[in-house]
């Protein structure tokens, strides 16, 4: 049901051009909670429909300038958000639930009204380039956010974050969480200009050259065989890794708790796609309660976070 024959997605990276500059977003701490996120249903397939229903407070991303309603089944969709995953029943816990390698969230905190700010990102969904030409804008696509906003210029990313605080994703390849901000020059420059209402982004040759070079290193990239997600934690030595003398290509996600001294006290595999091993699963969960982070006494008593284990890149 959900399928597009051709959708121009473009991939930014930050170009030769672009190395040394100061960069227009930066690394935050939130002071608030997130109250939006957004979900692309290219990605996430009929399992968007469910979304809907989960949180029928949402709106659509893809009409713009005459887009028609065909994109509606690979439209990026903008949902209400309460920052409560461990709410049980809460959309944030059924997003937790549901979290892997396609089903993949854009995070946003803004004082706009959902109206307010699904009218402020279709300006986004599609840009300009300097030919006229019009682009669709996947700058909600997690595994290309960090490209895209370290290439903006200072104009550009005040267009952006005009209405937008900040933005959060994690990382595809490191499965750190992220939360991004405009930096002060930026912060400035919104409060000294005034924008026009409506006005289409366009992206510069230099950085639509960077497609290409996106597109190549995105896919060189070698997934590592563990990655963890435990925010403001880190491991303590190195990550251990599953012991399993079998072939397998099983990709494992585990739920881990942690205590303020850094260990795991509970490791539980969360299922995913096709029926896992006992065997994986066992291997998976011992070597996650061996895991040990660093001591945190500001810490919650019980720390929730996961760690995913990919076998077919664990060598013994």
């Amino acid at each position: 049901m959900r399928t597009f024959n051709f959708i121009l997605t473009l991939l930014l990276v930050l170009p030769a051009t672009f190395r040394g500059q100061q960069l227009h977003v930066e690394s935050i701490a939130p002071d608030k909670g997130l109250n939006y996120v957004i979900l692309d249903a290219a990605l996430w397939d009929t399992d968007i429909d469910r979304a809907l229903e989960e949180n029928p407070e949402n709106v659509p991303l893809y009409y713009l300038n005459g887009v028609d309603h065909e994109l509606e089944s690979v439209a990026p969709y903008l949902f209400a958000y309460a920052d409560n995953p461990k709410e049980k029943g809460s959309f944030a816990a059924w997003l937790v639930r549901k979290y892997d390698d396609r089903h993949r969230a854009f995070y946003l905190h803004s004082d706009c009204s959902l109206e307010e700010l699904r009218n402020h990102l279709t300006t986004f969904v599609r840009v300009k380039s300097e030919s006229g030409n019009w682009l669709f804008f996947r700058f909600y696509d997690t595994k290309i956010a960090p490209y895209i906003f370290d290439t903006l210029t200072e104009e550009q990313a005040a267009m952006f974050f005009e209405k937008v605080n900040y933005i959060a994703y994690t990382d595809t390849h490191t499965n750190k969480e992220m939360c991004v901000g405009p930096t002060g020059r930026v912060q400035d420059y919104i409060r000294n200009n005034t924008f026009t209402k409506g006005k289409s982004l366009v992206i510069s040759t230099d950085q639509m050259e960077a497609i290409g070079r996106a597109k190549q290193a995105y896919d060189n990239i070698e997934p590592e065989p563990a990655t963890y997600n435990l925010p403001g934690r880190e491991v303590s030595g190195d990550l251990p890794l599953p012991v399993y003398e079998k072939k397998s290509d099983a990709r494992v996600k585990v739920e881990i708790s942690v205590n303020r001294e850094g260990k795991v006290t509970k490791a539980s595999t969360i299922q995913q796609g096709s029926t896992l091993s006992l065997l994986v699963k066992k291997a998976a969960e011992e070597a996650a309660l061996k895991t040990v982070f660093n001591a945190d006494n500001d810490a919650p008593q019980t720390q929730t976070g996961n760690i995913i284990y990919q076998f077919d890149k664990i060598t013994l």
